[in-house]
C-alpha cells in the first residue's frame, strides 16, 4: 500500500499513534485526511464524515464529466472609493479603478462565474494578457467538447495537470484564479462552502466569516470597523510605524503588521524595540518583515509572531518544514492559484498553523469565492484579509453588493463578519444575471 500513488490515509485528530504512522507512510506518496475531534474508532466516532470521504475518493475514479455548453468572457471597469496607493503595491502608479474580466460558464442547469482582476504591482500580467488567456481557455475547452472531468473536483493536483494538457502554456495567475473558481462553483452546485469543506477534509462550515479591516495610511482608528486591523508598514521610519501600531492597539484593536519585505533585519529590530509592552501584546503577527523572513522563524530571540505571505509566491504544491514555526500563513488564491492554495491549507491544518485567506482588491465576485473557502477552514475565529471591499465604490454582485452583506458594528467593539449564506446567494444570483446577458 505504501508504494501506491493513490492512497488516502485517514486518522482522527486525537489519535497520535496513527498520526505518526500516516506521516511516515505519506512520505512516499498519497494524501492525509485528519478528522477533527475524533480518535481511533472513526466508524463509530465520525461515521458521516468517513462515509462522505469514501464517497469522494470513489468518485475521483469515476469517468463522469461536466459538459460546459456555454462559455464567454465579459470585461468590467469599476470606480473605487479611493485609489490603491503605490506604496502598498511597490509601483509608482495609483489605481483609482478596478478593471478586470468575468468568466461565465454554463453546464446544463449549472452556472458559474470567476473573476480575473490583475492588480498592478501585485500581478505582473496586464488585463490584455488576462483576456487572451481566458479566451485561450475557452477555445481549449471547446476543442475538448466542453468536458470537465469530475476527478478534477478533488483539487489535489489533477486540475493543474488537466489545464496543462489542454493548454499550450500555463495561464497567468489572475486568469487561472477565474478559471479555477468558476470550475469549483460548477462542481459545488448549491453550496460552495460545503464543497470546499469536502475538498479540505474539514467537513464543517462556519456560518459567518470574520474580516480584518485594511488600514490606509491616513486612517484614524475610528474610521475602520472591526476588532482586527491590518496596517501596511515600511514606507516611513520603523519608529513612526510603531507609533501607528500603538495608536490602534490603544483603541482596543488587535493589529497585524504587513511589511511586504520592505525592512532590513536592522529595521525590523528597530520596529520591535520601539513597541511598548502593551503594543506587543496587541500584535497578532508581523507579515513578511524582510527577505530573510523564513530564517527569522527559527530565531528564539525574536519576541514577535511572524506570518508568511510572499514566501509562497513560488511554491508549487510543496511544503517546506521550516514554515512550521510560522504564527500564521497568509494565502492569496488570486496569486497562488486555488488548487495550490488548497494544498497549502491542507498542510497547514495538519500542522495546526492558522490560515488567513487574503484578497487582491477583487470585486464582490472574487471576494465571495474567497469567503466560501475561508468558511471551510478549521479555525472559525480567524479574521481573514478581505477588508479590501471597503475600496469598492460599486460592485459586480447583485442584487446587493459585498459591502451590503458585511455585518458592521461600532469600531473596535465587535468583530466584522460576512454571512456565508447571503454571500453564496449573491454569488449564485450574480451568476444567473451574467448568464442571461
Amino acid at each position: 500500500i505504501a508504494q501506491s500513488d493513490d492512497v488516502t490515509y485517514v486518522y482522527g485528530e486525537e489519535d497520535s499513534r496513527c498520526a505518526a504512522s500516516a506521516a511516515r507512510l505519506q512520505k512516499n506518496s498519497g494524501s492525509i485526511v485528519v478528522v477533527p475531534g475524533a480518535g481511533h474508532a472513526l466508524p463509530d466516532e465520525a461515521p458521516e464524515i468517513l462515509s462522505n470521504l469514501i464517497n469522494d475518493v470513489v468518485k475521483q475514479d469515476e469517468e463522469s464529466v461536466i459538459i460546459v455548453d456555454s462559455a464567454r468572457v465579459d470585461r468590467f471597469d469599476l470606480p473605487r472609493k479611493q485609489p490603491v496607493a503605490s506604496r502598498w503595491i511597490h509601483n509608482r502608479s495609483v489605481q483609482d479603478r478596478l478593471r478586470g474580466a468575468v468568466l461565465v460558464l454554463k453546464a446544463g442547469d449549472l452556472q458559474a462565474i470567476g473573476e480575473a482582476s490583475p492588480c498592478l504591482g501585485v500581478h505582473t500580467e496586464s488585463l490584455e494578457i488576462v483576456l487572451e488567456d481566458l479566451e485561450r481557455f475557452i477555445a481549449a475547452l471547446n476543442r475538448s467538447g466542453g468536458e470537465i472531468p469530475s476527478r478534477l473536483a478533488s483539487f489535489n493536483g489533477e486540475l493543474g495537470k488537466w489545464l496543462d494538457t489542454i493548454l499550450n502554456k500555463p495561464l497567468v495567475p489572475s486568469a487561472r484564479f477565474a478559471v479555477e473558481t468558476a470550475i469549483a462553483q460548477l462542481f459545488a452546485d448549491n453550496s460552495l462552502s460545503n464543497f470546499y469543506a469536502r475538498v479540505l477534509h474539514t467537513y464543517r462550515v462556519t456560518s459567518r466569516v470574520h474580516i480584518a479591516s485594511l488600514v490606509a495610511d491616513d486612517d484614524e482608528p475610528e474610521i475602520r470597523h472591526g476588532s482586527v486591523v491590518k496596517i501596511k508598514v515600511g514606507q516611513v521610519t520603523p519608529q513612526v510605524d510603531a507609533q501607528r501600531v500603538e495608536t490602534f492597539v490603544a483603541s482596543g484593536r488587535r493589529v497585524r503588521v504587513d511589511a511586504n519585505r520592505q525592512w532590513s533585519k536592522i529595521q525590523f529590530n528597530e520596529f520591535v524595540n520601539a513597541l511598548s509592552h502593551e503594543a506587543l501584546s496587541g500584535l497578532e503577527f508581523i507579515e513578511e518583515p524582510c527577505f530573510e523572513t523564513v530564517s527569522l522563524l527559527g530565531d528564539v530571540q525574536i519576541e514577535v509572531p511572524i506570518a508568511l505571505d510572499e514566501t509562497f509566491a513560488e511554491c508549487n504544491r510543496t511544503w517546506n518544514e521550516q514554515w512550521n514555526s510560522a504564527a500564521a500563513i497568509v494565502l492569496k488564491p488570486a496569486i497562488l492559484g486555488l488548487e495550490n492554495t488548497i494544498f497549502l491549507c491542507r498542510n497547514a491544518a495538519q500542522r495546526k498553523i492558522p490560515v488567513v485567506v487574503s484578497s487582491c482588491f477583487e470585486s464582490g465576485i472574487g471576494l465571495s469565492h474567497l469567503v466560501a473557502l475561508a468558511a471551510a477552514l478549521p479555525d472559525a475565529n480567524i479574521a481573514h484579509g478581505l477588508g479590501t471591499f471597503d475600496w469598492l465604490h460599486t460592485d459586480l454582485l447583485t442584487p446587493f453588493s459585498f459591502s451590503d452583506i458585511v455585518e458592521r458594528s461600532s469600531p473596535c467593539a465587535y468583530k466584522t463578519y460576512v454571512d456565508i449564506n447571503m454571500c453564496e446567494k449573491a454569488l449564485q444570483s450574480s451568476s444567473l444575471v451574467y448568464l442571461r446577458r
